[in-house]
């Protein structure tokens, strides 16, 4: 490859503001070219287009990203291409694919012109350093005339660059070496390179370079190293073995680049995705994970917990009066004050816009949990004096025990929620523990429709202060009478109870309810959530009813089931009209019923605001 200015770079993206944003970004230093999907590209290909670099787009229609990114590795011709894959995803199951299919990076939507420029100069940099010293080490095994051009490539080599003999004792380090390291050519040459071990880097890391390197083949893997200076960095190290003329390895070869900063600019953004940046606690995402990482830990040893919902009373009217920037310094005062009344071993975080959610870990007794509770209470009680403003809180605490009140995360965050209600219905600046009552259908478990109609309640009053989207399902059977007159009652509550579990394993985010809307339909509320794939649900149900039947009877026995669902869903709901959602729903579910094919219908409520509140 030539210097990293005359660069080719293919573009495959099939949107064309995203192609134009790339080509400004790039088309000044390097040659671009572009294809709208990945069989244009390997059109391009095989007409001998041979890009140095490819930004590939993850989401495109047919063929997506990551099975591009598998089909050009495949390739012999294609794979030493480096190809940086582009994606709105942030979570680690979408790095890790981008990094299985065979990416060399990824870049986050939307792109920023400054990340694009240095990753893909990065790449390319690595490329050729990559290929000039794969060309350098056969050229050595050649001919030792080009000598004194390696060296030169060597020492002014923009990575570091470590040369051992078969013994791994070092026998030359290059001048970016001691600019990474610290170290000098007469402190390093003669060591072993474990003058750099911090201590940091798993022992498996080791044990697999070792055993890649001692069959002869290349390893490329990442090690936290520490510097002379004590500091400790991060290295992505390229190793390879050195053969003599007789094939035994003689030497071994490192080259090595500083990653650190990249490395800590993947931590902020991993940081920064699961913490509220207001508060800085942890987000509804981070801290439900360490929910159910506590409930295992209480299942294993018999411990109980407590989960407080925590809604502050007032701070509407003081965000609304004083502007938004004196509400989030409430928020922030009222976030230290909260975590200044737990123990180390509790937790608390921020998941909506004025609530906060603590979780208790250990719980002796329920008089220490509310002691806590209480305190939380008095602390948000005190007068919060900003500048010349003396302002006014307090809180409503809704709080549920595990295993008292929940068995699982879902249902526990459930009744802690309702807990908290309750406190505010009856004046709000007070603790509610949660009390069982009938709130559970006695047929199938989960919640039972006047439970389910208070809860619609709620959330419509929540996503009327938040903005955010709601969504209500309701799901019926067609011809379930005829199955439980076939098969009997007991076959038919068993297939009830069968439809119920399909739904609780579908909808296991923390506020999504699961209910008994009547004899044959349920309800799913879903709270944040634009619901689409309602066919596959309708299939799975479909399917799951009709495979246990098979156990009662032959298929040619089993009466026709069509399972029909109804979605009605709410964004920046201003009125909090739960009524209405109710009745839309209703509604959708009596046209997916009217029609033979498909069995579902949906309609979207729109109310926009003049202006959206903070959260």
């Amino acid at each position: 490859m030539a210097a990293t200015e005359s660069a080719q770079i293919l573009i495959i993206d099939d949107t064309r503001a995203n192609v134009a944003v790339l080509s400004y970004l790039l088309a000044d230093e390097y040659a671009v070219r572009f294809a709208s999907s990945g069989p244009q590209a390997f059109d391009l290909l095989a007409q001998g287009a041979r890009p140095d670099l490819i930004l590939l787009d993850v989401v495109m229609p047919g063929m997506d990203g990551y099975a591009v990114c598998a089909k050009l590795k495949a390739n012999p011709a294609t794979r030493d291409i480096p190809v940086i894959l582009i994606t709105a995803a942030t979570d680690e199951d979408s790095e890790t694919q981008a990094l299985n299919a065979g990416g060399v990076d990824f870049i986050q939507t939307p792109v920023k012109g400054a990340v694009v420029r240095a990753r893909v100069r990065l790449h390319l940099e690595l490329q050729r350093n990559t290929r000039a010293l794969e060309e350098s080490l056969a050229e050595i095994a050649r001919t030792n005339k080009q000598l004194k051009v390696l060296w030169q490539a060597f020492e002014q080599s923009p990575t570091s660059i470590v040369i051992t003999a078969a013994d791994a004792t070092i026998q030359y380090v290059n001048p970016q070496f001691t600019e990474q390291s610290g170290y000098t050519p007469a402190e390093a040459i003669g060591q072993n390179p474990r003058i750099l071990n911090s201590g940091l880097t798993p022992t498996s890391t080791f044990d697999a370079m070792w055993s890649s390197l001692t069959r002869g083949e290349p390893w490329k893997g990442e090690l936290i190293n520490r510097r002379k200076s004590g500091e400790v960095y991060w290295e992505e190290a390229h190793l390879a073995p050195v053969k003599d003329d007789a094939g035994q390895i003689a030497h071994y070869i490192a080259v090595k680049l500083d990653i650190t900063e990249r490395k800590q600019a993947y931590e902020r953004i991993a940081y920064m995705a699961h913490h509220d940046a207001l508060t800085d606690l942890p987000n509804r995402s981070l801290f439900f994970e360490q929910v159910a990482q506590a409930l295992e830990r209480a299942r294993r040893h018999g411990n109980r917990l407590a989960l407080l919902f925590i809604d502050l009373d007032k701070f509407k009217p003081i965000n609304d009066s004083c502007g938004h920037a004196v509400g989030d310094l409430v928020l922030q005062v009222a976030a230290k004050r909260i975590t200044g009344r737990l123990r180390a071993a509790d937790t608390v975080g921020r998941i909506g816009g004025d609530e906060f959610v603590v979780l208790l870990t250990d719980v002796q007794d329920d008089q220490g949990a509310m002691e806590v509770a209480e305190g939380i209470g008095e602390a948000l009680r005190q007068p919060i004096i900003l500048d010349d403003k003396t302002l006014s809180i307090s809180s409503s605490i809704g709080m549920a025990y595990y295993p008292d009140h929940g068995s699982d995360a879902i249902e526990l965050a459930r009744h802690a929620d309702e807990a908290m209600y309750q406190a505010k219905e009856r004046g709000r600046d007070r603790l509610k523990v949660f009390q069982t009552g009938g709130y559970h259908d006695k047929v199938t478990g989960v919640y039972n429709r006047p439970f389910l109609e208070k809860q619609v309640a709620l959330e419509c009053a929540r996503a009327q202060r938040s903005g955010n989207i709601l969504s209500l399902l309701l799901i019926a059977i067609d011809d379930f009478n005829a199955y439980t007159e076939r098969f009997g009652h007991p076959a038919g509550d068993d297939a009830l109870r069968l439809v119920a579990k399909v739904l609780e394993s579908k909808f296991q985010r923390p506020g999504d309810l699961v209910a008994r809307y009547g004899a044959e339909a349920f309800a799913c509320l879903l709270p944040a959530t634009d619901f689409e794939p309602a066919r596959q649900l309708a299939e799975q149900i479909e399917h799951a009813v009709r495979t246990r039947a098979l156990g009662h009877a032959s298929s040619s026995q089993l009466p026709s089931l069509t399972v029909h669902i109804g979605i009605a869903t709410r964004r920046r709901a201003l009125d909090g009209d739960s009524a209405a959602l109710l009745q839309l729903a209703e509604e959708q579910l009596g046209q997916a019923k009217q029609r033979s094919s498909p069995q579902i219908a949906g309609k979207l409520l729109v109310s926009t605001p003049p202006h959206q509140p903070s959260t």
